[in-house]
């Protein structure tokens, strides 16, 4: 999981209390597990997940993948090709009507 971004003190706690939606959490769950956020971007996300019951679901299903495809390929996906995944995921998420809880 992601770090806990303790630098900067109040910033992240100001973050995390401004919180971000379920839009913004699915949106950007990819770069959470990632740990490719910001300190207080990661802090707004986790305070979100902490409370949203189908927000974690749909990070455990990430979770979930992350392991099977690490487990089905042990060779590293071309950024590019990481990319136009995740844009076609969330394309289909968005076409079902599922990115929002």
């Amino acid at each position: 999981m992601s770090g806990t971004g303790t630098t900067g003190g109040g910033d992240v706690v100001e973050a995390a209390a401004a919180g971000c939606d379920c839009q913004e959490a699915v949106d950007r769950l990819w770069e959470y597990l990632d740990d490719e956020l910001g300190t207080e971007e990661t802090a707004r996300i986790r305070a979100h997940l902490d409370g949203c019951t189908p927000c974690i679901s749909e990070r455990d299903l990430d979770l979930t993948i992350k392991v099977v495809v690490r487990r089905g390929c042990r060779e590293q996906a071309p950024a590019e090709l990481r990319l136009r995944v995740i844009e076609q995921i969330t394309a289909l998420r968005v076409a079902a009507g599922t990115t929002t809880a």
